[in-house]
């Protein structure tokens, strides 16, 4: 029988599909089982689980998921070296999905591990220029005192128009901010609030700036504004108030 005729290639080729698809169905139970445990606490069992789920099927389309829970329930478990192994085993196999990046940078930022924290992030813009991305990029370089390259990326955001320039003008805030520069930080978020006036964050930012400046009384006006629009952010606002007034 030749092997390579169009009829045997046919069958070949529907055996693979058929296998693939019972791979990923096994891969979608183990997820939802894993899921269930999560749930539960079980975060051992949910993270063997997800683990398998990704091994069973790691092209699929929830290999994503798979990846991103094993993570957490390996941070649920205090085991964050495990949760960024598992994102690096991810990343070995679909190195061209910025997402894995993403939240490995954000694993790693909130660890203050900002250096590796700036490599993933880097990556992730390399892969795909969003301004996710690139607000996390800036985030981790600001913390690194990298004002320059941080306000680089903010103002890449803002020329990308659409809803995410509130997004660039609050991070530019932010990094006039750390650098003293009171009343340009004061501008950006001003602007930010432009285009978005229930843009709270940005506001509570400016209240904060104001104190910092040493502007009390701007800073209790916007913490007024702040009680009637967001109590939670009012809040903090006010206790941030009395630190750096004491």
């Amino acid at each position: 029988m030749d092997i390579f005729s169009t009829g045997s290639a046919d069958n070949l080729f529907s055996a693979a599909l058929n296998q693939s698809a019972n791979m990923d169905n096994l891969a979608s139970q183990a997820l939802s089982g894993g899921i269930d445990k999560y749930m539960a606490k079980d975060y051992e069992g949910a993270a063997k689980d997800f683990k398998r789920a990704f091994g069973l099927s790691p092209y699929s389309s929830f290999a994503y998921d798979a990846t991103k829970f094993t993570s957490m329930a390996y941070q649920a478990l205090g085991q964050t070296n495990n949760a960024i192994k598992a994102y690096e085993r991810a990343i070995q196999v679909n190195q061209l999905d910025d997402r894995l990046q993403l939240e490995m940078g954000n694993l790693l930022f909130g660890q203050e591990r900002y250096g590796e924290a700036i490599e993933a992030y880097e990556e992730a813009v390399r892969l795909y220029e969003d301004s996710t991305n690139r607000y996390s990029l800036g985030q981790a370089y600001m913390k690194t005192k990298r004002f320059k390259d941080a306000e680089n990326q903010f103002d890449k955001i803002i020329r990308m128009g659409g809803d995410s320039v509130r997004n660039g003008y609050f991070g530019k805030g932010q990094a006039y901010r750390e650098q003293g520069r009171y009343k340009d930080s004061i501008a950006q978020f001003e602007r930010a609030m432009q285009v978005d006036s229930e843009f709270y964050a940005a506001y509570t930012e400016m209240g904060y700036t104001y104190a910092d400046a040493g502007m009390v009384k701007e800073a209790e006006a916007v913490k007024a504004e702040l009680e009637s629009k967001d109590p939670a952010a009012a809040n903090t606002l006010n206790n941030y108030i009395g630190k750096v007034t004491q």
